[in-house]
């Protein structure tokens, strides 16, 4: 069987200064002038710590990791352990740990309750006790396990831990990579699914129980119970979808991801933010890692910051603070608390009996363990500091008030209600066994709502909608019922349905949004993907792809009374554009919309052929025709044997600065013609010299540019001054940049690196610029590039690798999977699969004009 080692992938990073200098490195600040921090330990009596928790006589307690991904000359020790210090806020800390705990593996966070110390791995979670009270655990019991793939990513399991004072315990789990996976609780109670993304469950402090609580997450590290009874959780974001998220759990919440299909989070069944009904969207979108959090309401920090939640984001090196129950209309602001510089990675939380605050920090921006450590406090000064606070613990109330056995007239009325959490909990009493005949009547309610409600509510319960009650719901006057049915028949695999689904595929009432769905239900419904989808044995969705037949495809593109949109998108799904290109040519001449017509060029661009190549310089000649059209066409040519450099020479003189540009550039492919050359140096020396950018492009293609800032810094200094996202989208389809031979955005371009569809919610404009200037500073785990060498010596280069016992399968630019027999070594590559320098194909406007595209993107 395989082994799928993009899950153990090692990001690889730029370190902004060596190990050796992280003692001249200044220490992480407060904002607020009444805070400050102290340092408790740091390596090597702590080491890599993750999780940490005090117990009540106020015993601090440390999660030492050891076992997250270590390279393999790692020195440290061969197991995780949890450290003890009886009393951190009298002493130093020197000298004064010791090991609770040992012979750990993947251990992820801990938490006291009552007199135990309760573990979560990847994998497990367990209670220690010590009963003879010399500080070190005496009894070990396992309360779950839970049966993964063969490998899981190590954060990518079990995560989060919260206890409520009523005996619950809270577990987050990751996405797993979208494999099948079983939890077993002490009782033999079981969750088990496959491509549902990470999820909350709870079980009883013994471990029997097991019920879920909320699904739809990527990778869900910290829960935490709020002074005011409200469960929440902090998500990752995943490759393409965010921003990262802080989000209010319920019971039966679901909020949209679902790692069946990938993970970009970029598919018509996914949600991030309440986009599908039945999802729910975030509270907050926050920044970029984000691990624990805890109520600022159970410290002792000043009282403006209760009802404020305080949460680690670990990438960006602070502490920031988040109001709570801020209306849903009104914008949410968070600040940062605690700012630190590049070694400065805060984990997870930990309050005293006296609200004194301890946090944990990884020091080093890289996964795999490297020995480094810190445990910091935060001091109120005397005159600021709050001692009389309440500082226990509600019970939560992910029950909404609403109370399992209510009625049915106050089911409808909740069911039928403007509050989505409520909904969702109804929802979920809606699928009790003993309400199965009610739910069976509200399919068939008049009420839309209910009708609605009742579809959502079959995506929980093992009954199943009848096939005539499904053949009404596809033709209901509601358009969310009719996406939420098809997606239901899909998601159930009702294959008798399958003719019904097609009938409506040249319905002129479809948007984008339900067109995607209808594709891929359609997809859902072929025999290929549900044999795929039963063996359910591969991570990816590439895996389960089945491929449209083409001619439906191109059906629904000559149908001209679906929305040009519609048909836009039908042209992203055809796969292969050579084998059409005299009817993509003809659509090119024959229709009227321009839109339309820039999607048809986008799609057979790199078809290459010689009748192909004179429609796109007729176009470009053709003073009649748009000026993005044009664009476009200039753009495809790059692909063609024949560059057409006198013909497209001699419409510089005449050409507005938005077609000069494209033009120049094209023009730089024949630089060495001195004709040419001549030419566009004549019209620009009688230019005006309003747009320096064309001058700037021109003197890059032949070398002299004299405006290249030195530094990284400097080109994220040009930010300040605005781009145009018009001309950053040209740039980004040109082919000297190379951005769509990776990425895609709204279907179109290449899929080696992630989809860049919605960029703009989860990256800042200077994120999204150092990715450019320093691709190998942030490499995320599933984008770990690999280096194959194959039998015959020859090296390989791709970004997910699949080994077996005597060959690995690597995957390569165009998404396809190659097999190397007996391979001589495969390996992480050290930097980045994206091109570095891309910035030298940019001029300064250029790169601030990209910029502002991608941040256009959400």
């Amino acid at each position: 069987m395989r082994l799928l080692l993009i899950l153990l992938a090692i990001a690889v990073f730029d370190l902004s200064c060596g190990l050796e200098n992280m003692s001249q490195l200044t220490s992480p600040k407060p904002s607020d002038s009444r805070l400050t921090l102290s340092l408790i330990a740091s390596d090597p009596e702590i080491m890599t710590p993750i999780g940490i928790t005090i117990d009540k006589r106020d015993q601090l307690y440390v999660l030492e990791s050891h076992t997250h991904s270590p390279e393999s000359d790692y020195p440290g020790p061969k197991y995780d352990k949890i450290k003890m210090m009886k009393d951190p806020v009298q002493t130093t800390g020197i000298n004064q740990w010791q090991i609770f705990a040992d012979s750990i593996e993947d251990g992820m966070n801990i938490l006291s309750y009552q007199n135990s110390i309760f573990l979560v791995t990847k994998n497990q979670v367990l209670v220690f006790r010590d009963t003879d009270n010399d500080g070190i655990s005496d009894e070990r019991q396992i309360l779950l396990t839970m049966k993964p793939p063969e490998k899981v990513y190590d954060h990518a399991g079990l995560l989060g831990i919260e206890i409520s004072t009523d005996g619950w315990i809270y577990i987050s789990r990751g996405n797993i990579g979208g494999q099948r996976y079983q939890i077993t609780g002490s009782d033999r109670s079981t969750l088990e699914n496959f491509g549902d993304g990470g999820n909350v469950f709870r079980c009883r402090i013994d471990g029997s129980q097991l019920e879920e609580v909320a699904t739809g997450f990527w990778n869900p590290f910290g829960l935490e119970i709020s002074k005011r009874g409200k469960l929440w959780l902090t998500d990752n974001d995943p490759d393409s979808r965010g921003p990262n998220r802080l989000v209010e759990l319920v019971m039966g919440s679901d909020f949209g991801y679902q790692s069946l299909y990938g993970g970009s989070g970029i598919h018509p069944f996914s949600a991030w933010n309440g986009e599908l009904p039945g999802t729910l969207p975030y509270y907050a979108g926050i920044g970029e890692a984000p691990c624990a959090m805890i109520d600022a309401g159970f410290t002792n920090l000043p009282l403006e910051y209760n009802g404020h939640m305080l949460i680690a984001i670990w990438e960006e090196n602070k502490i920031i603070s988040v109001p709570l129950d801020i209306p849903p209309d009104d914008k949410i602001t968070t600040s940062s608390l605690i700012q630190g510089d590049s070694t400065f990675h805060p984990v997870a939380f930990a309050v005293n009996s006296q609200g004194d605050l301890f946090f944990t920090d990884w020091v080093v921006r890289q996964y795999p363990n490297h020995g480094q450590g810190k445990i910091w406090k935060v001091e109120v000064k005397s005159d600021s500091k709050i001692i009389a606070k309440d500082f226990s613990q509600p019970i939560p109330n992910i029950w909404c008030d609403v109370e399992p056995d209510i009625s049915d007239d106050t089911l409808i009325n909740i069911l039928t209600g403007n509050n989505p959490q409520k909904k969702s909990v109804a929802r979920r009493i809606l699928s009790f066994p003993d309400r199965n005949e009610y739910l069976s009547s509200l399919i068939r309610s008049e009420n839309a709502k209910l009708r609605l409600q009742a579809l959502l509510t079959y995506f929980q319960v093992k009954t199943f909608i009848g096939t005539q009650s499904l053949k009404r719901l596809l033709k209901d006057p509601n358009a969310d019922i009719r996406k939420m049915a098809m997606i239901y028949i899909a998601k159930k695999s009702r294959i008798e349905l399958e003719s019904h689904v097609m009938a409506s595929l040249m319905d002129s009432e479809h948007d984008t949004e339900s067109f995607g769905i209808l594709l891929e239900t359609i997809r859902h419904l072929k025999p290929g993907f549900i044999e795929a989808l039963g063996k359910a044995d591969h991570r990816n969705d590439i895996h389960l792809k089945q491929v449209l037949d083409d001619a439906l495809i191109f059906k629904m593109i000559e149908n001209r009374k679906l929305s040009t949109p519609v048909r836009i998108m039908a042209l992203s799904h055809l796969k292969s554009p050579v084998d059409h290109w005299e009817k993509l040519l003809f659509l090119l001449t024959s229709e009227t919309d321009s839109k339309f017509r820039e999607a048809v060029i986008e799609t057979i661009k790199k078809v290459k052929n010689s009748t192909l190549q004179k429609s796109l310089i007729s176009i470009i000649m053709d003073e009649q025709e748009d000026v993005n059209l044009k664009i476009k066409c200039l753009n495809a040519l790059a692909f063609q044997s024949e560059s057409y450099c006198t013909e497209i020479s001699s419409l510089l003189a005449n050409s507005d600065d938005k077609l000069g540009e494209p033009i120049i550039r094209h023009l730089c492919n024949c630089r060495h013609n001195l004709e040419v050359k001549a030419k566009v140096d004549s019209v620009l020396s009688n230019y005006d010299g309003s747009n320096k950018n064309l001058f700037e492009i021109w003197r890059m293609c032949n070398g002299v540019s004299e405006d290249r800032p030195p530094l990284d810094e400097n080109w994220i200094a040009l930010l300040e001054y605005p781009g145009d996202p018009a001309k950053g989208k040209i740039i980004f389809e040109t082919p000297v940049t190379q951005c769509q031979t990776c990425h895609t955005v709204d279907g179109w371009g290449g899929n080696f690196g992630p989809d860049l569809s919605h960029i703009g919610s989860s990256k800042s404009p200077e994120q999204l610029a150092i990715a450019i200037l320093n691709p190998s500073a942030e490499v995320a785990p599933e984008w770990q590039g690999w280096v194959v060498t194959d039998s015959s010596g020859a090296v390989h280069l791709g970004w997910q690798i699949d080994v077996g016992r005597h060959d690995v399968e690597l995957m390569n630019q165009d998404g396809e999977f190659i097999t190397y027999p007996s391979p001589k070594k495969f390996a992480p590559s050290e930097a980045s699969l994206m091109p570095e320098n891309l910035e030298n194909n940019l001029t300064t406007q250029d790169f601030r004009d990209l910029i502002s595209y991608l941040v256009s993107l959400k």
